[in-house]
């Protein structure tokens, strides 16, 4: 019996840590990369800024070719979205808040998992003869110490996909 207390001890102190480590882990994650691309804003905008041009080069649908799209709204202006479902990247929306073909746009994104939306962007920068594509997302995970946790995690994964993303537009802009 005395061994049994002992384990129930040590579980519910091993549980408060982690819910102690959890709670100093940031609310907030940031996820940003960045390429250059040999090509003017406007050859990149058709391909970024409409949302119709993304299954082209998104890396998550080379992770689930299943995944199924769908399109609302005027493509490439603001409030037009794209809506995926996915039995293996999970399903959600993308709404495009702000397009410019000669700076970028900004988008929100919504996933059926979580509560909190993710804003991001990808932006043009003109350095010389090349443009830089910076691809940024934000978001929050609220007060929730367990997901905080992952947060490293994910910004990890999301960084790894928006490499891939960017070397994906590059290709296909510098291809064609």
């Amino acid at each position: 019996m005395k061994v049994l207390k002992y384990a129930v001890l040590i579980l519910f102190a091993l549980v408060g840590v982690v819910l102690i480590v959890g709670l100093c882990m940031p609310k907030e994650w940031t996820v940003e990369r960045s390429l250059a691309v040999n090509a003017a804003p406007a050859k990149i905008h058709p391909l970024v800024g409409n949302l119709e041009g993304w299954p082209w080069w998104m890396p998550w649908m080379e992770e689930d070719p299943a995944m199924k799209l769908t399109f609302e709204g005027k493509a490439g202006e603001p409030g037009s979205k794209m809506i995926w479902k996915s039995e293996k990247m999970g399903n959600g929306r993308l709404t495009v808040t702000r397009s410019d073909p000669a700076t970028g746009l900004d988008y929100e994104m919504v996933m059926d998992e979580f509560t909190e939306p993710a804003h991001g962007s990808i932006r043009y920068s003109v350095e010389g003869s090349v443009t830089r594509l910076t691809w940024k997302d934000t978001g929050t995970f609220g007060s929730n110490p367990v997901l905080r946790l992952f947060g490293p995690l994910m910004e990890g994964m999301l960084e790894h996909y928006f490499d891939k993303g960017l070397a994906n537009v590059k290709t296909i802009v510098e291809a064609g």
